[in-house]
């Protein structure tokens, strides 16, 4: 399912994975041009081919006992770049990606805020500008309607989750 496009470029996810691009306060989403993918399993690629040109470790707060997270760059276009984050990668650099290819697992590090449960993030980026938090292209949503609207005063808890 087709969710956000930037130019020609289109981030393409299963249908059974949740999304959300405002539900974070770092830099991408705050822009627009940041989203996050909820995978019900393995991250899998987005994009329709892509190339791994940079896989680093990175340090991250201390909001979460991880330390570490990764940034992942898989070239998309022979100027844009995928960025990725929170995913302990079982890709390698110079490896070819098609779209619904494993990309690692989810990794829970203190980027993370304490309401969100493990993801995949995802924005577009010159490849010459592929790790900074700030500079991601604006992703367009694609809107589809998945969820009635609620209506009334009273709601049941349904679920409860260790970060929310």
């Amino acid at each position: 399912m087709k969710i956000a496009h930037y130019e020609e470029l289109y981030i393409d996810i299963p249908r059974d994975a949740w999304y959300s691009f405002f539900n974070s306060p770092y830099v991408g989403h705050r822009s627009g041009a940041a989203v996050d993918v909820y995978f019900s399993f393995l991250p899998l690629f987005p994009m329709e081919s892509g190339k791994v040109v940079e896989i680093r470790r990175v340090r991250a707060p201390k909001n979460l006992p991880m330390e570490e997270d990764y940034v992942i760059a898989i070239q998309v276009s022979e100027e844009i770049c995928l960025k990725v984050l929170h995913v302990r990668p079982s890709i390698r650099v110079g490896e070819k990606l098609a779209l619904g290819d494993p990309l690692g697992k989810m990794h829970l590090s203190g980027f993370f805020m304490p309401w969100s449960s493990k993801h995949a993030h995802f924005e577009l980026r010159s490849c010459k500008d592929r790790i900074r938090a700030r500079g991601g292209f604006p992703l367009t949503p694609i809107i589809e309607e998945r969820v009635p609207v609620a209506s009334g005063a009273e709601f049941i808890v349904k679920e409860k989750h260790e970060h929310f």
